[in-house]
């Protein structure tokens, strides 16, 4: 009944009363003017349209995860990341470098391929089943965050492997058989390859730096993705792209 009730009571107004005829906007009710945004299905509260959004929201913001972590992948296969050292180590066998931290973005992306199955295709009757169409808005939105927060953790730690990708580089133009280590400001401004950066690549660099530093030797990289996660997305502390 809820969902129908926006054809079988519909709303009359006289001709020329209309709160939604922008030239009789003088005649308004005081809480209509001034907005012509407003709108009535009648529907009440079946939330529908915000189910259906929240799922297209989530399977958008999904593929981004997915996209992210090919490029992760590119960046650390040793065959396709034209002639940088798999993943981003000088010591493979010794240390493994950020290749657990793809495996992190993986799981992430598949997760995040469950959860983007449609809420807004489910339903259930509840309250004697007087509501026998049930939207799952809520659950479409919960789900959603959840997607959305795996999404930014994958492309925290693309942040932090692309970071690395440019410490080597920028480091092999300068010297090929050097370890590698964070690029210093005089570095950034004067190495050829990094004058071809941009410099907003070089102002987002920087801002990973600042809170993760170059992987030389294998760490545990949680808190690394975690600071990056808080330095771009974390409200209040958010760095513009």
């Amino acid at each position: 009944r809820e969902i129908n009730a926006a054809t079988d009571n519909p709303l009359f107004f006289p001709e020329g009363d209309a709160p939604f005829d922008l030239n009789f906007r003088a005649n308004w009710p005081p809480a209509y003017r001034g907005d012509n945004r407003l709108a009535y299905s009648a529907g009440n509260f079946h939330g529908q349209p915000i189910a259906i959004a929240a799922d297209l929201m989530a399977i958008a913001i999904a593929e981004f995860a997915s996209i992210a972590e090919r490029r992760i992948q590119t960046l650390l296969d040793g065959n396709h990341n034209r002639g940088l050292p798999r993943n981003l180590t000088s010591e493979p066998g010794v240390n493994s470098g950020l290749m657990i931290a793809q495996y992190t973005a993986a799981s992430l992306v598949s997760e995040n391929k469950v959860l983007c199955h449609p809420a807004s295709v489910d339903s259930i009757p509840t309250s004697s089943n007087a509501e026998d169409h049930v939207s799952m808005s809520t659950h479409a939105a919960r789900k959603m965050r959840t997607v959305l927060r795996n999404a930014q953790n994958v492309i925290a730690i693309e942040l932090m492997v692309a970071a690395q990708a440019l410490d080597w580089r920028v480091g092999m133009s300068i010297d090929p058989t050097a370890p590698r280590r964070e690029m210093s400001v005089k570095e950034l401004k004067t190495t050829a390859v990094a004058q071809g950066i941009a410099p907003r690549l070089r102002e987002i660099y920087q801002s990973v730096r600042k809170v993760s530093p170059t992987v030389t030797r294998d760490r545990a990289l949680s808190d690394d993705v975690r600071r990056i996660f808080e330095a771009f997305f974390s409200a209040g502390t958010r760095t513009r792209f």
